[in-house]
């Protein structure tokens, strides 16, 4: 039986292999031929161990790569499904989470479309929800770009939502709707397009498609998301309080949500201060969020910066929300704090401030920003300017009421009567007292009384007694009228009017401190401002007073009303240049007439030849100023018949000048030799001057007939003084009463009554020069009225 050799086959190959090298040796030199391996057998056997192992690592990297590849393409989606289930939860942190997570993502498989597109998308909706919109916008482009030519929900919603944050609106719902023509819900797709439908201004289309998208993806929060954001900047109050209750029902804090339950228990625009414990309440609600709003996202900051400082405009913490809204500015260019920065900052400097924050953004179309714009150019009386804020507001059609608010205060400062009384607003609140006021005093300068009547029959409630008071001053009754316009009154309408229509015949720091308890903390009134100037020159002196004046005419209004106020006041204060300079360009007829004060006072033909300049230009003019002017001339023209025919007529009519009238008609006739017509004249206007004009103008009818009676002398002057008696008698004090009646005494030889009269009179008027000259005369100004007089008439 043959053995079997157990010898390893590489032991057997190596002897084998020995034999063979020792035989070779051998036959060296040997004539027997030896059979040889050829060289490519060699080589094969060299390289045949190595080439194997070599296939076996590339098969082995082969599978492993496809293995890593199959692995990879399964972690990157399931990082996208994770990312899409906190995105579905709408939470700051839960799309920051997501936002993060993708980012790394799309950062790490740059070549992987999904990753990319998914990135893309995340970063959209982080921009339109939270921001900051220009780097996500750039880094959603970088990754859209990236994705190539896929094409995915999220790729197309993202590219959707990219062009509606660049302006693209048309170009945003065309490439939204193209990608939810195919069957199944696509709520990132709704979303997009809902957004492009707000950018195009069509908020209830996109309402109606949010609606529908939020029913059939309930728990995908971020359309109520958007639907509540959107709803707040299309000011759909109802929409925004309905997605809030969706919101409310969703697990999860929501900041938004937070922040929009607030801006929905704020006014749409302005608004009264709140009372101490409402404020209060408000401002520890918003305040507590503070810390939160800090650490927020960019767009959450922002809104809950303009929040804040719209809570604090409404406590009235003006500097806190001047702040908090200059911030969100900041934070947000474009966003809705410019208007509400702009009345914090008028209500803490002024129209002129404000209107430069207005101006700092020109592009601005906010129908709140032209509210404000109007507001403030009316304060300053630019009304031309106000004019055409006016009809921008008119023409965005979103706040009809403040329209007709503002044009009806524009037409009154504009001094255009009918218009005025033909906006007239049906009632009459606190709010509107102030400018029913200046339309007053302009219907009383052109002896509108009818239209006075009807004026004061729209007052409510809370100004009746102010509409009372100057219904008795265009009465007979004197004594119910200075009862009614009590300077210490707290109702700041009686104190305005007592202040204007009792200057010279009450004590000045009465009226003084009446102008001061009516001055509005938030807004300058300038006629208010004017006369204020007038009595803080009894009280404070001259340089005060023209100060005062200097400052309204920096602010350069442009009002025609308030303007001849101006004017007038430098006319008191023997200022007829700057009179002149207010006046420049203006040609209504009050500013013609004080126009000839201003120049006659300068020197009397100078007068003359403006009358004739004016008469000749305005002459057909129906306004009581141009009679007068008209009346004037006839008088310096010794036409007394041609003013004697008319001056009745004329002067019931003349409103402010109808002392003025009266007066050229009784010296007219009088010198045409009928002194009892002159008289009867005189009484009758008084009458009837007290119903048209006032109780003052009627007050100056009978001080004119004090005059001519003077000027007669004789028994005339008894008859005068008994009239300055009997004036006396109706506790309506007046310095020009007490000035006659010491001139009368000095006659008498009665010095000590006379001069006591003059002391008297410069009491109620320290200003009252004629009163100075007199005591001066009879050498009795002593050095304390000296002091005065230097102090009241300075140059």
């Amino acid at each position: 039986m043959k053995q079997r050799d157990d010898t390893p086959s590489v032991i057997r190959q190596t002897e084998t292999m020995t034999g063979l090298r020792r035989r070779e040796r051998l036959s060296r030199g040997s004539s027997v031929p030896v059979l040889e391996i050829s060289k490519s057998t060699r080589t094969w056997q060299k390289i045949r161990w190595p080439l194997i192992i070599i296939l076996i690592v590339v098969f082995l990297c082969a599978v492993g790569l496809i293995t890593n590849d199959l692995l990879t393409a399964r972690g990157v989606e399931k990082t996208i499904e994770s990312a899409w289930e906190a995105e579905q939860r709408g939470t700051v942190e839960s799309l920051k989470g997501a936002s993060e997570a993708l980012a790394e993502l799309a950062d790490d498989y740059s070549s992987r479309a999904n990753a990319q597109a998914a990135w893309a998308w995340q970063a959209g909706l982080e921009a339109v929800l939270l921001g900051p919109a220009d780097e996500l916008i750039q880094q959603a482009q970088t990754a859209l770009t990236n994705a190539g030519a896929q094409e995915s929900d999220r790729s197309r919603a993202a590219k959707a939502l990219l062009l509606h944050l660049t302006g693209e609106y048309q170009q945003a719902l065309d490439q939204a709707d193209a990608g939810l023509t195919g069957d199944g819900v696509q709520p990132r797709l709704e979303l997009a397009r809902a957004w492009a439908l707000h950018g195009l201004g069509r908020a209830p289309d996109a309402f109606e498609r949010l609606d529908a998208a939020i029913e059939a993806s309930p728990q995908y929060t971020p359309l109520v998301l958007s639907a509540i954001d959107i709803a707040l900047q299309a000011n759909d109050r109802l929409k925004a309080l309905a997605y809030l209750k969706l919101l409310q029902s969703a697990a999860g804090e929501y900041l938004l949500g937070e922040l929009a339950t607030i801006q929905l228990s704020l006014p749409v625009w302005a608004g009264k201060p709140l009372p101490g414990e409402q404020a209060g309440q408000l401002l520890d609600r918003t305040v507590a969020l503070k810390a939160r709003i800090d650490d927020a996202p960019f767009r959450l900051n922002a809104m809950g910066r303009y929040l804040l400082g719209r809570v604090h405009l409404l406590t009235e913490r003006y500097e806190e929300a001047q702040q908090h809204l200059s911030e969100a500015m900041r934070l947000d260019p474009a966003g809705d704090a410019l208007v509400w920065n702009a009345l914090a900052t008028k209500r803490l400097k002024g129209p002129r401030a404000a209107l430069e924050v207005l101006d700092s953004r020109r592009d601005s179309t906010d129908p709140k920003g032209y509210d404000l714009r109007a507001q403030a150019l009316l304060e300053l009386h630019r009304v031309a300017a106000a004019t055409k804020a006016i009809d921008e507001l008119q023409a965005s059609k979103t706040l009809p009421e403040r329209a007709t608010e503002l044009s009806f205060v524009a037409v009154v400062r504009r001094g255009d009567l009918d218009a005025a009384m033909a906006r007239l607003p049906a009632t009459i609140t606190v709010e509107h007292q102030r400018i029913a006021l200046e339309l007053y005093f302009q219907l009383k300068e052109q002896g509108r009384h009818n239209n006075i009547f009807k004026l004061i029959n729209r007052f409510d409630s809370t100004i009746k007694s102010c509409g009372m008071a100057i219904k008795y001053w265009h009465s007979r009754r004197t004594s119910r009228a200075l009862r009614a316009l009590d300077p210490a009154s707290e109702n700041s309408c009686i104190a305005i009017l007592a202040a204007q229509l009792l200057r010279k015949h009450a004590p000045p720091d009465l009226l003084y401190q009446a102008l001061a308890r009516s001055r509005d903390k938030y807004v300058r009134d300038f006629e208010l401002e004017i006369n204020t100037a007038l009595v803080s020159w009894m009280v404070e002196g001259y340089e005060p007073a023209k100060k005062r004046l200097e400052d309204v005419w920096a602010l350069a209004p442009t009002g025609a009303p308030l303007r001849c106020s101006l004017a007038r006041a430098y006319l008191e204060m023997a200022l007829p240049l700057r009179a002149l300079e207010v006046l420049e360009g203006l040609q209504t007829p009050g500013a013609v007439a004080i126009r000839f004060e201003a120049n006659k006072m300068q020197h009397f033909n100078k007068g003359q030849k403006y009358v004739r300049k004016a008469l000749k230009k305005h002459g057909k003019v129906d306004h009581p100023a141009i009679d007068y002017l008209r009346v004037h001339s006839q008088f310096t023209s010794s036409r007394f018949r041609d003013i004697a025919d008319h001056v009745q007529e004329i002067a019931t009519n003349g409103g402010r000048w109808t002392a003025a009238i009266a007066e050229f008609g009784a010296k007219a006739i009088n010198f045409e030799g009928d002194r009892t017509e002159a008289d009867q004249l005189l009484a009758k206007i008084a009458k009837r001057a007290s119903v048209r004009v006032g109780m003052d103008e009627a007050w100056n009818v009978k001080l004119a007939l004090v005059r001519l009676n003077l000027r007669r002398g004789g028994k005339f002057s008894r008859r005068a003084l008994y009239m300055l008696t009997e004036m006396e008698k109706d506790d309506l004090v007046d310095p020009r009463i007490l000035t006659h009646l010491a001139d009368l005494h000095f006659k008498e030889g009665n010095d000590r009554l006379a001069i006591r009269r003059l002391k008297a009179a410069l009491k109620i008027d320290p200003t009252f020069r004629l009163a100075y000259q007199q005591l001066e005369k009879h050498d009795a100004l002593n050095e304390e009225l000296t002091a005065q007089r230097q102090k009241m008439w300075p140059q």
